[in-house]
């Protein structure tokens, strides 16, 4: 297992070090997500989708699940994050290509994870080119299906 700590954060790559959980569940989660990532780093279709789409990174800390994506020269109404279950989907709408073919290219990653989101508290941001998911571990919420990106 590598680790880069990077101000108090944890960027897995094929493990990871996360505080004892309170429950059961948790610990389940844990185990699912330290497989997942493995998975998702090791397989090349990931770095496919990097070069012809958008970088995605993933990381953790204590609390939460990171997911970062390299979105140069867009607004933030240009992006969407969308919810279903297990798969968070991330949407750019490139103008560059719509004003060719007269109508807006979508850009989409989809990013399975390996148990439902549903119930988690999550937040994205974008800022510098970057949009920030943080998906907090233990802090639960309503179902929400539309993320809104500040």
């Amino acid at each position: 297992m590598t680790y880069n700590n990077i101000k108090g954060f944890k960027r897995c790559y094929g493990g990871m070090n996360m505080q004892e959980p309170d429950s059961k569940k948790q610990q389940t989660e844990a185990q699912l997500f330290d497989e997942w990532v493995k998975k998702f780093f090791l397989d090349p279709h990931t770095q496919i989708l990097d070069d012809e789409t958008f970088f995605i990174d993933i990381y953790e800390s204590d609390d939460e699940y990171f997911i970062e994506a390299a979105l140069e020269n867009y607004k933030t109404e240009d992006l969407s994050v969308r919810l279903q279950h297990d798969a968070l989907t991330i949407s750019v709408r490139d103008k560059s290509s719509s004003a060719k073919q007269g109508h807006p290219n979508i850009i989409e990653r989809v990013i399975h994870f390996p148990f439902s989101l549903y119930h988690h508290q999550i937040r994205a941001e974008y800022a510098y080119s970057l949009l920030t998911i943080r998906i907090h571990k233990f802090h639960t919420c309503p179902i929400q299906t539309i993320i809104k990106i500040e």
